[in-house]
């Protein structure tokens, strides 16, 4: 989990393959999308979205996770699907280790096809994800094979639907450093380096389209994945099936 400052902790979107709660990243400052939404702080002095009652160069963002509550803070220039720690740029919040855009309805978000969803913490003493208050951003829609399109770097792009839900959603998310020589066993797909999936046997393979089979090098094909609870089947992006090369 990522350091957070006072009143925030690590935020989570529970996806489908990582099985874990993220930090969400965004794009830069825009006009609103939804030329209807009002200025209606939830709660705080602020509006996270549309932007709204925050002096000149400082930012709406939840400043604690627990109750929702907004601030306005000094804003960083870190953009959406960029890794970030804290804070990023205006309209944007750090959930699942990146920048998301901030965001009340599905039109809100500036991707075609992004769905706005609603931001998770973990609690850590019953090991339960809990809805934020007031708190949702916009799946980003990269490609999980090649993250970098949507994704900044250090970035993995993963599927945030269950196995053969489609259209299928997709999420940029901080990766890991396990590649498939790994010493060590990887337990979640945010284990691994960018464009890898963590698989059943525990080791990380690349992801692959079905179907194309320029995907994965000969004698590999693309095949299968397994969830946690033991589901096999493929993720989708938009209608397009993924799998793991082996």
């Amino acid at each position: 989990m990522h350091a957070m400052h006072a009143g925030r902790v690590a935020l989570l979107l529970l996806t489908a393959s990582v099985a874990a709660c993220f930090d969400f990243g965004g794009y830069t400052r825009k006009a609103s999308t939804n030329p209807t939404a009002a200025c209606e702080p939830w709660y705080g002095p602020c509006d996270t979205f549309p932007q709204c009652e925050c002096p000149e160069g400082e930012a709406c963002d939840v400043v604690d996770v627990l109750t929702g509550e907004t601030g306005c803070i000094a804003p960083t220039e870190v953009q959406r699907g960029e890794v970030c720690s804290d804070y990023c740029a205006a309209w944007l919040t750090c959930v699942q280790g990146t920048c998301k855009q901030y965001c009340e309805i599905d039109t809100d978000c500036p991707i075609e096809g992004a769905v706005c969803a609603q931001v998770l913490r973990m609690d850590y003493e019953s090991g339960a994800r809990v809805a934020v208050p007031g708190m949702r951003a916009c799946t980003d829609q990269c490609d999980p094979r090649e993250p970098q399109g949507m994704c900044g770097q250090g970035a993995g792009c993963y599927p945030y639907d269950e196995l053969w839900r489609t259209p299928g959603h997709t999420i940029c998310g901080e990766a890991g450093a396990f590649g498939p020589d790994a010493e060590f066993p990887c337990s979640s797909d945010s284990d691994c380096v960018p464009a890898y999936a963590c698989t059943a046997e525990e080791k990380c393979r690349p992801w692959c389209r079905v179907g194309d089979s320029s995907d994965c090098p000969e004698p590999l094909s693309c095949h299968e994945l397994k969830n946690k609870n033991g589901v096999v089947g493929y993720y989708f992006f938009e209608n397009q099936a993924y799998g793991a090369c082996y």
